[in-house]
This record gives structure tokens, C-alpha cells and sequence, in this order.
């Protein structure tokens, strides 16, 4: 999408002040997202900002940090930017909130609900409570092996293929829905008998209880994409509706898939620089919420760790 056409409704751009102009062109996000996605979003972000008409330079810096933020967690879950369509639903908005630390989501999402209004959107004027909602937190391992299941379960062996892949690729490696589609055989190595996946210029050890499944799917992909296809959402849809013609209420999420692996990286100790950079991760804030679902450490292991028995 050009920035030429990137908003054509609601109020029209008023004169920024030079300063703000000025940051706006300037702007490079530290702790938003990486460089590749920022080139991606960028020029988006900058362009909705500035239709914003924000006084100064502070008031800038927020507003292009939150609609940043919000732009990085749509290409997340696979949902276009364009902020002409279905970005700035109500939908999206709350579930973007509510995945924000309990300090944030109400200012977060009372911007971007300006930000749409602006823009020329109608927008319920109720505002549900925020909470922490079940379709955001990890999947237990039964419901990992359910999914699993209903995957293998699917019509055809293109459809088996890409469902077995995306959950292989999120549950094994926490790879987001772009990155599981860029995947070719070429990025799944062996490395002293780990098997590594290369996504976004980083290299992400796959968890054991997948890597098996996953070395002989790449093994078997030929010099194309492991998933094979250019969009997960009607597949997505194909293998709930499966698992719903079988009588189970469980779906397939994204961003499920992700969060589950990084709580469970977490759960086994891996320290969070490690993490992070395993997760393409520029701040260890978004890690926040995920641990409330961390599993308490036993007292007399924390004992040890914190007299640095492990090192």
C-alpha cells in the first residue's frame, strides 16, 4: 500500500508544526518492533500520525508509539494495516488492548479509538471491561495435542501439510504468521542435532517434542515453502471448522501459538535475554504479561539460582 493512498476520509491534515514534521520523518522505533517489520509499517504509522495533527513533539511520540505498536500486533495476527478497512475495528482495538500490561490497556485503547474516529469510523460508544481473555493465553498441552490431531485429520494432504506446518512452526519455534509463511527448507538445519529454523535474521532452536515432526516436513518440501501457501486464514478456518464438526469448541489462534511457546520457554528457565532475541523481541516489556503464566519456582531451586549455582 503507498502512502499516496493510505488515508482518503475523515478530517483532513492540518499544518504540523516544523518540529513535529521534522520527528515524524525522523522516527525510528527502539523498542517497537525490528527493522524489517518497521519498513513495513513505517511509512503507514508515520502517515496516520501526522493526519493526527498532534501540537508537539511529545504528543507525537505517543501516538506514533501506540499506532506502531498496534500496526505490529495486526502483522502478527496476519490482519492487512490498511487503515481504510478492517484495521480500526472495534474488534481488533480491544484485542490489541487487552494484550498490553493492565497499565496500558486503557490509554491504549482510548487512542487508537480516537484514532479511528478520527478517520471517520463509527465506534459503539460502550467499552467493555479489559481483561486478560482465554482465546489470548496459551494453549494447555492436551489442547496442543487436539490441534495437532484435527490437523492430521484434514481433507486433503496439501491442507494436513500447511495446518501440521503453521502449528509445527508456532508451537516449535514461536515464528508469527508471516514468518511461518517465508519458511522454505532451505532455513530448517540440523546444528549438533538440534533442529533450527532461520526466520527474520534470527535462528530459533525448535522444542523438542516437535522437531521430529518438523525436520521430516521440511524434509519433504521440496524447494518450496514448508506451508506452501500465500495466506493462513482460510486454512485456519477450515481446520476449526473441523475440530467443530468433531464436537470440540477449541480453535486455532496466531497468536495462541506464539504465546504458548513463549511461556513455555519461559517455564523452563531459558534466561529472557535469550528469549527475546529467540522472539525477535526489542524490549523485555512485552514479556510482561506472559508471566502470570509462568509457573512459580520451587524455593529451594530459586535459592539455588540466586546463589549462582548454575553457572
Amino acid at each position: 500500500m503507498s502512502e499516496d493512498t493510505v488515508v482518503q476520509r475523515g478530517q483532513s491534515e492540518e499544518a504540523l508544526p516544523a518540529e513535529v514534521t521534522k520527528y515524524l520523518d525522523t522516527y525510528t522505533p527502539a523498542t517497537v518492533c525490528t527493522p524489517e517489520r518497521w519498513r513495513e509499517i513505517g511509512p503507514v504509522a508515520r502517515e496516520i500520525t501526522s493526519r493526527m495533527c498532534p501540537l508537539t513533539q511529545g504528543s507525537a511520540r505517543m501516538l506514533i508509539w501506540v499506532i506502531s505498536k498496534f500496526f505490529d500486533w495486526l502483522v502478527d495476527n496476519g490482519i492487512p494495516i490498511d487503515p481504510l478497512s478492517g484495521a480500526f475495528t472495534v474488534e481488533n482495538i480491544n484485542l490489541f488492548a487487552a494484550t498490553r500490561p493492565a497499565d496500558q490497556r486503557s490509554s491504549m485503547r482510548s487512542r487508537l479509538r480516537t484514532v479511528a474516529c478520527r478517520l471517520g469510523f463509527q465506534l459503539p460508544a460502550n467499552q467493555p471491561k479489559l481483561r486478560r481473555r482465554p482465546h489470548l493465553d496459551p494453549y494447555t498441552a492436551g489442547e496442543c495435542e487436539s490441534l495437532v490431531h484435527f490437523a492430521g485429520r484434514m481433507r486433503t494432504e496439501h491442507q494436513r501439510r500447511v495446518c501440521e506446518g503453521t502449528l509445527l512452526l508456532g508451537l516449535g519455534c514461536g515464528l508469527t504468521g508471516n514468518e511461518i509463511l517465508a519458511v522454505r527448507k532451505r532455513d530448517v538445519t540440523k546444528e549438533d542435532g538440534v533442529v533450527v529454523v532461520r526466520a527474520s535474521g534470527r535462528a530459533v532452536a525448535c522444542r523438542a517434542e516437535y522437531e521430529e515432526r518438523l525436520w521430516s516436513l521440511a524434509q519433504s518440501a521440496g524447494d518450496r515453502n514448508l506451508v506452501g501457501i500465500n495466506r493462513l486464514e482460510n486454512m485456519i478456518n477450515a481446520l476449526n471448522r473441523r475440530a467443530a464438526e468433531s464436537g470440540s469448541r477449541l480453535s486455532l489462534r496466531l497468536v495462541r501459538l506464539r504465546t504458548t511457546w513463549l511461556v513455555g520457554v519461559l517455564s523452563d528457565g531459558v534466561p529472557i535475554p535469550v528469549v527475546m532475541k529467540a522472539a525477535g523481541l526489542s524490549s523485555a516489556h512485552a514479556i510482561h504479561d506472559f508471566l502470570s503464566h509462568v509457573p512459580e519456582t520451587e524455593m529451594a531451586t530459586a535459592h539455588r539460582l540466586l546463589r549462582g549455582e548454575n553457572r
